[in-house]
């Protein structure tokens, strides 16, 4: 089960079920500098996060 386990998960790091997450922001937020205003919202892409070189070693590769 733990093998099985790993190939799904590793499925949907690779082909996630949804194109992107938004969120609205609650508060005054700083990042790199850049202030991001309460109530704007903030999308990003799992499957492209899903794929950085940075945090995978071999991120287009299957490899549970």
């Amino acid at each position: 089960m733990k093998t099985l386990q790993k190939c799904l998960d590793e499925t949907l790091r690779l082909h996630p079920p949804f194109f992107q997450v938004a969120r609205r922001v609650q508060q005054d937020v700083e990042y790199k500098g850049t202030i991001i205003p309460e109530g704007r919202l903030v999308c990003i892409s799992p499957g492209a996060v899903m794929r950085l070189d940075s945090l995978f070693e071999r991120p287009s590769e299957f490899n549970p």
